[in-house]
């Protein structure tokens, strides 16, 4: 009961189940859904709340083919007592009519395309077994299907007898990983999946899997077994393997409804979900030598494989590859064109393993298909002779894998930076050179080196490594490297003349913020001296000011921006402060003004003269 709660609540029926679930694993949500269940557990610990689950529940593919091109796959699942062809087609047509006869149903029209002789829908049953399309032999509603059954309503001439029968179900290639949490994994790969290849399709092929229906969406409860445990909060999660982005992402939607494409990876983890999202699996790197015996070699380092590959899939991941399944073994008989030699019996693909403990090449034991590759394994293939045995193991060594970090991660022009390549690895012998080219035209040797950068710019700093069998590695990176500044100040005064007990407007929004080398640092703070003995800080820009004396005054604006390198800057600005208004005469006036004051004397001499 609290599984099918908790799953309720997690996946149903919103469509973005990722936040869903996030939004579950709190500690509040997990103490409701205890309680919830606990409640349900007293009234009745059979009640189901709606839900279909378990091996009552079957899954089926139907194809509707119209006749006239159009054709269409749906998947859909039945319940056990509703499990007919008629009821398969009730789901995943939009309109259905029938004809009954007595208590047999005979299709009249699908979505609106009406049987008109000699065009009829005939439903026909895919015979795993035989491998090819076989007449529906009842009317379809007395026709009970199976787990994993297709069948397919075909509109077609029936002028002749018998119909031709539908064309064979697409065939799709997946990888399916099954990570039991306690250590066992489990790789399927190149499964073959007919008609719908949906999550919960492709993991029905390679294991036994109990489900609960929400709806039209199943959420897996169980694999071979192996059962969610909602006590602990314990649950199988499926990762898809995004080929794009080199990445595993959460499934996102209901398992039956997440369709596969062609050499598609998909994951099955039974983890621990009290802690969301849990962990993805894991992106293992390998390295592979392909030798052909004829001096030709070929190494492939850090290939990135989702999960825990196989020899079998590492392979295929660089090379063309030819094999042979005796049962669920693998055996590869050609790599990129170069077959065994099945006529002289004498050359053969051979691959080995380097073991890094020991230090030498050990011949795979197994199926190739069957030994699991962890993250920093190295393999090989070699073509040789196989008269006598064991034949040789290989005689080259594995490259050495070059890998550097630096610090600060985003230095600035003449400070330190700090290389380390402690994360390079010896591969069979022992690095005995760290050579390093730090892209500005200086070079240094050793595991950790110090260098500073004089111009701000991207640089490539390329490690070489080389070990103690003469073979070498690389690794490039680009470093950014910054030159950053301070804060600007400026500001403007309103009047530069004043008269005391006058307000005088202070502005420095002209001033501009500064740089760490990365982003823009703003200015936290304005601090004004006006010369007067006032010392004010501000966070804004403007500010108002009156002198109460007389005098010339010095006014120091200091911007201090947290973060940038430098965090202050300074601006000076001189202010005039008298008691009285001060009239100015501007210098062009001069003249008119001498000429009015003159032509104004003489005027009034001759008014007093007339008066006399």
């Amino acid at each position: 009961m609290l599984g099918k709660i908790f799953i309720c609540w997690m996946d149903y029926p919103s469509s973005d189940k990722g936040e869903r679930r996030k939004d579950l694993l709190t500690k509040r949500g997990l103490v409701l859904v205890a309680i919830v269940c606990l409640c349900l557990a007293v009234v009745d610990p059979r009640v189901g709340i709606g839900v279909a689950r378990g091996s009552a529940l079957k899954l089926v593919d139907v194809l509707l083919d119209y006749g006239n091109g159009t054709r269409r796959w749906v998947s859909c699942i039945l319940q056990v007592g509703s499990d007919s062809v008629y009821n398969a087609t009730q789901q995943v047509a939009v309109s259905l009519n029938v004809s009954w006869y007595g208590g047999e149903a005979f299709v009249d029209a699908i979505d609106g395309v009406w049987n008109s002789y000699p065009y009829c829908w005939m439903w026909w049953y895919w015979n795993r077994s035989a491998g090819c399309w076989e007449l529906g032999p009842v009317a379809c509603n007395q026709y009970a299907l199976e787990d994993c059954d297709m069948v397919a309503w075909y509109y077609e001439d029936c002028s002749s007898w018998p119909p031709s029968p539908p064309p064979s179900p697409p065939v799709t290639k997946v990888d399916v990983l099954l990570d039991y949490g306690n250590g066992t994994r489990i790789s399927n790969e190149d499964v073959e999946v007919l008609g719908v290849t949906s999550v919960l399709k492709a993991t029905k092929m390679v294991a036994s899997v109990e489900i609960s229906l929400w709806g039209t969406d199943a959420f897996v409860e169980a694999i071979n077994d192996v059962w969610n445990d909602y006590v602990n909060y314990t649950f199988w999660i499926y990762w898809y393997w995004n080929q794009s982005a080199k990445c595993w992402e959460a499934g996102q939607v209901a398992c039956n409804k997440h369709v596969l494409a062609d050499g598609d990876t998909i994951a099955w983890l039974y983890e621990d979900c009290t802690v969301w999202p849990p962990q993805p699996p894991p992106v293992a790197k390998v390295d592979i030598l392909l030798d052909y015996g004829n001096t030709t070699r070929v190494w492939y380092e850090n290939v990135e494989l989702p999960g825990f590959p196989s020899v079998l899939k590492a392979t295929k991941a660089v090379a063309s590859v030819e094999y042979t399944m005796w049962d669920a073994d693998a055996f590869v008989d050609a790599i990129n064109g170069v077959w065994n030699d099945y006529v002289s019996l004498v050359y053969f693909w051979m691959w080995w393993r380097w073991n890094s403990t020991a230090e030498c090449w050990e011949m795979g034991a197994v199926a190739c298909n069957k030994h699991m590759l962890a993250d920093g394994d190295i393999i090989a293939w070699y073509y040789e002779n196989c008269t006598t045995w064991p034949p040789s193991p290989p005689t080259m060594t594995p490259h050495p894998t070059a890998s550097f970090i630096w610090t600060p991660l985003i230095p600035k022009v003449g400070q330190t930076v700090t290389f380390d390549a402690s994360a390079s690895k010896p591969n069979g012998g022992k690095i005995v050179d760290y050579t390093w080219n730090f892209g500005d035209g200086s070079f240094a040797h050793g595991k950790v080196v110090a260098h500073t950068y004089n111009s701000p710019g991207t640089y490539t700093v390329t490690l070489n490594v080389t070990d103690s069998n003469g073979l070498w590695s690389i690794e490039q990176k680009q470093i950014t490297v910054v030159q950053p500044h301070g804060p600007k100040a400026n500001f403007t005064v309103v009047p530069e003349a004043a008269i005391v007990g006058e307000s005088i407007k202070f502005d420095a929004s002209a001033s501009l913020p500064g740089w760490n080398g990365t982003h823009t640092v703003p200015i936290k703070e304005y601090r004004w001296d006006f010369g007067d003995g006032n010392v004010t800080v501000t966070a804004e820009p403007i500010i108002y000011h009156i002198y109460s004396t007389a005098g010339n005054y010095s006014i120091t604006l200091t911007v201090y921006a947290p973060g940038a390198t430098p965090e202050t800057d300074s601006a000076t600005v001189m202010v005039s402060v008298d008691t009285q208004p001060i009239f100015e005469i501007p210098n062009g006036m001069i003249g008119i003004v001498i000429f009015l004051v003159l032509a104004t004397v003489v005027v009034f001499k001759r008014k007093s003269a007339r008066r006399r």
